[in-house]
């Protein structure tokens, strides 16, 4: 996406584009590049979670908080998990004003997500490892704490655009 929209500023006739890591000029990156680049100083060198192991990650997540819930046929409980994580991160509403329901042979279970995201959250930092939407996540949580590094990106960047930020946001 980057070299795409680089492409088509060559041929506009915009000079000095760049990667992020040029000072002057017009820097080019994908949303998730540029939330890298802002976490990367705090976090330091980390895996990024997706697929199979993104699952994985979340049922042990889901496991090791002690709930304790029933397969049932249809449902996906880490699915929903993901999915309820997705929108913490994705519109930056409190994780703790999410809740679940899963069905159980006995009923439905409500759940809080504070309860998996916790721990979640804990082990992902300990293991260095982020999601896609964390980059965005975090980044965006690190410019809303800290006045200082917020500046030193306001100084740097007098404008972002985000092609195509739809794609990323429900």
């Amino acid at each position: 996406a980057a070299e795409q929209l680089r492409d088509r500023l060559s041929v506009l006739g915009v000079a000095n584009v760049y990667p992020l890591e040029k000072e002057n000029g017009v820097n080019i990156a994908t949303f998730n590049s540029f939330g890298h680049r802002i976490v990367r100083p705090e976090f330091g060198n980390y895996d990024v979670l997706q697929g199979r192991e993104e699952r994985q990650f979340v049922k042990n997540a889901i496991d090791k908080s002690g709930i304790r819930l029933s397969p049932m046929r249809g449902e996906d409980p880490v699915g929903d998990v993901i999915a309820a994580s997705a929108r913490v991160r994705r519109g930056l509403v409190p994780y703790y004003s999410e809740t679940l329901e899963f069905k159980q042979p006995n009923g439905v279970m409500t759940v809080d997500l504070n309860d998996i995201w916790l721990p979640m959250r804990q082990a992902q930092e300990s293991k260095k490892l982020l999601t896609y939407d964390d980059q965005i996540y975090s980044a965006l949580n690190l410019l809303l704490k800290d006045p200082v590094l917020r500046r030193e990106f306001q100084k740097r960047y007098r404008f972002i655009l985000v092609d195509e930020y739809q794609d990323l946001n429900d």
